[in-house]
């Protein structure tokens, strides 16, 4: 049985949905995420935070850090055009998803910024794909995205 308790966390994409998992049961399929058709929510609102290996990685691609980034909340992080990921198309593909930041490779897995662990972000309605192996290993980039991201 699955219990819920909301968290404060360091925010890896959409935080709003953020919540603690107690009691998690993993997939036992070995599996990886597996995002629901025509789902973007993590792209709405983005708060996704950027290493500087993300900017140089995408500004080689061409496009320019001061358009696709800004400094908000006290990091840079990707830009909201209309609410929306500066990189998600019309049609809610990601136009970068090859080269996409480390933060977005880790969703939906987000770091509680009060205890440092690894936490499941509720918003995401694939959260029930992941199994222990690919948490563990998704917890790794989002612990290495939060000590290496970009701080004003």
């Amino acid at each position: 049985m699955k219990s819920e308790k909301s968290v404060t966390a360091v925010p890896l994409g959409h935080a709003r949905g953020l919540n603690r998992r107690r009691g998690y049961k993993y997939r036992a399929d070995g599996g990886q995420v597996r995002c629901v058709p025509g789902c973007h929510l993590c792209c709405l609102e983005t708060e996704m935070p950027l290493t500087l290996e993300d900017v140089v990685r995408i500004s080689k691609l061409g496009y320019d850090p001061a358009e696709f980034a800004e400094f908000r909340d006290g990091a840079l992080r990707l830009r909201n055009v209309g609410g929306r990921c500066y990189f998600l198309d019309p049609g809610g593909k990601c136009r970068i998803y090859e080269h996409r930041p480390d933060g977005c490779r880790a969703y939906p897995v987000v770091v509680d910024a009060r205890t440092g662990e690894c936490v499941l972000d509720n918003l995401c309605p694939a959260v029930d794909t992941i199994d222990e192996a690919e948490f563990r290993e998704k917890c790794s980039i989002a612990k290495r995205v939060v000590s290496n991201m970009i701080r004003e």
